[in-house]
């Protein structure tokens, strides 16, 4: 028969203590792997285009999130920058006030903001698109326009040469182009 007391149990609770430390570490460890290559992962994208509706000539730029991650993120805040010289210096897509924007794993949310024609000479260089999310990531890039070369083999008209922008915002509209 063993006799319990008389083993000694400092070596064994020593031992424990150790194995507890080391394991505990290696699994807090390993869930933060975990949670840092699970994120949300947005990737964003900007297109620019010319239409032509009613007879009226306009640029179209739309702007799309992706979340390449595997969790859903939200979408804090989405805007456009243009140059200062314009009457609507940015556009906000998703605006800091507004409520956060669910984005799933592999889905795309695009928004569309139509420009008039006249304006092309103040946004002529570049559009900077921004994105901020719940968790404070914030992802700034910048995107060329449309070459004046594209808008006179179209035959587009007005002064989008000048770097003057008529005054007011009229024509200006921001609508999202997809439900997801």
């Amino acid at each position: 028969m063993t006799n319990f007391a008389a083993i000694d149990w400092e070596a064994t609770k020593t031992l424990l203590a150790v194995w507890g430390a080391i394991t505990g570490s290696l699994g807090l460890l390993l869930q933060y792997w975990k949670h840092h290559a699970e994120r949300s992962r947005f990737v964003i994208a900007c297109e620019m285009s010319v239409h032509i509706e009613r007879g009226k000539q306009e640029l179209r730029i739309r702007a799309t999130a992706t979340n390449h991650g595997q969790r859903r993120g939200y979408i804090q805040q989405f805007k456009a920058e243009f140059s200062p010289e314009l009457p609507f210096h940015s556009v906000e897509f998703v605006g800091q006030r507004d409520a956060p924007i669910a984005v799933e794993p592999d889905e795309t949310k695009s928004f569309e903001v139509t420009v008039p024609v006249d304006y092309y000479g103040a946004i002529a260089d570049k559009v900077t698109l921004s994105l901020s999310n719940t968790t404070g990531q914030r992802l700034t890039k910048q995107f060329p326009t449309i070459g004046p070369e594209v808008l006179e083999h179209g035959g587009f008209t007005g002064p989008y040469f000048s770097t003057t922008s008529p005054g007011g915002a009229e024509g200006y509209t921001v609508r999202p182009t997809s439900k997801n």
